[in-house]
Parts: C-alpha cells; structure tokens; sequence
C-alpha cells in the first residue's frame, strides 16, 4: 500500500515536468523550422540578389562593351547655330557616321548644313575623333567630348578651314541600337576674315 501510494506522488510529481519538458521541446523544434525558413529566404534573397546582379551585368555588357568594330550612323539637328562676321543666328541639321575603334574612341565624318534662309548658308564637312565616358552607375547615359579638323564653305564658294574645338554631347541608349541625345561644337572658321560660331542640336544615332 505504502509503494502505491509513494507510485501516485510521484506520477503526480513528475507530470507537470513532463509537460515542461514537451512545450521546451516543441519551442526548440519550432525554433528550428523557423530558422530553417528564415535561411531558406535568405537564400532565395542571395539568389535574387545574384540573378539582378547578373541581368544589371549584362545589361552593361550590351550598352557599354558592344561598340568595339561597329558602326553608327546618326541625325543630327535641327538645331540651333550662330556666327559672326555676317551669318547671325542659323538653323542647322546635318548627318554623320562614325567607327569605334576601341569601346570608347571613335572616329567619323559630319556634314552639315546651317542657314539663315536669307544672305547666308554654311556647308561643312567634318572629320572628328571622339572619345566617350560611360557612366557605369547608370548604364543607358553617356557622354563624349570631340574635336575635328575639316572645311567649310561659305555661300558654296568661299572655303574656310573649320576647326571645331571643343565639341561635346551626351546620349540615351533607348534600346541596344538606338540613342537619342544632343551634340555641340564649337567652331573657327580659319580664312582671311577668321569668324568663330558654334552649333547644338538634338542627335539620334543608329548602330549597326
């Protein structure tokens, strides 16, 4: 009777310690689900992380390391020109083409045309080289700077050397062919009568 009875407090003793013993054990167990799902989303963050990473890289890769050995062809104009000596305020627009020797230098030709619709008109055909400055932050914007040694021809008769330094511009790779941007340059007509101008207009670019 007396081991019965001390059977009875024990059991009675040791139930609540079991119980406490199961909520630890189903704390622990939760405790560890939770981690584990807590890894697992980190892990899916990582893998998203390194699949934005690898979608910005290649991105990059197309706008900015994809010009080395091709051509582009562009619009530029209408815009805006002036000089002294005469000419005044000008409407301009012209065409150009250049290849890219390396990712970021550039060689081509201008020709272009501004006038006052009036007294006078200036044709000039530009050989440049230009050299590009990518922004890497900021993948789809560039920006140039420019010079060229050409000629120009007053009124379709009366030449003039056409040193245009310096020139510069920016553009916006709209898709991995097409940019649109500005161009600028500023110009001295070398002849007996030296007259200076310059010249910016909007600029679209196809490349090939």
């Amino acid at each position: 009777m007396k081991r019965t009875s001390w059977l009875l407090i024990a059991a009675f003793l040791l139930a609540p310690a079991s119980a406490w013993a199961a909520g630890i054990e189903e704390r622990d167990i939760g405790g560890r689900e939770s981690g584990g799902t807590r890894l697992a989303k980190a892990d899916k963050k990582v893998v998203s992380g390194e699949a934005a990473s690898e979608r910005s890289y290649r991105s990059s890769n197309v706008l900015l390391n994809d010009r080395q050995g091709r051509f582009r062809a562009g619009l530029i104009g209408p815009g805006f020109a002036a000089a002294n000596r005469g000419p005044g305020a000008m409407m301009t627009v012209g065409l150009e083409g250049e290849y890219f020797f390396y990712e970021r230098l550039s060689a081509g030709m201008q020709m272009g045309v501004a006038t006052e619709f009036k007294d006078y008109a200036i044709l000039n055909f530009l050989p440049f080289a230009r050299y590009t400055f990518d922004l890497h932050e900021y993948p789809r914007w560039a920006l140039y700077v420019q010079a060229g040694v050409g000629i120009a021809l007053y009124n379709g008769k009366h030449a003039a050397a056409d040193i245009a330094i310096p020139g510069g511009g920016f553009w916006w790779q709209w898709t991995d062919n097409l940019s649109v941007g500005a161009d600028a340059w500023f110009h001295i007509f070398a002849r007996s009568n030296t007259a200076v101008g310059f010249a910016i207009a909007p600029a679209i670019r196809w490349q090939f």
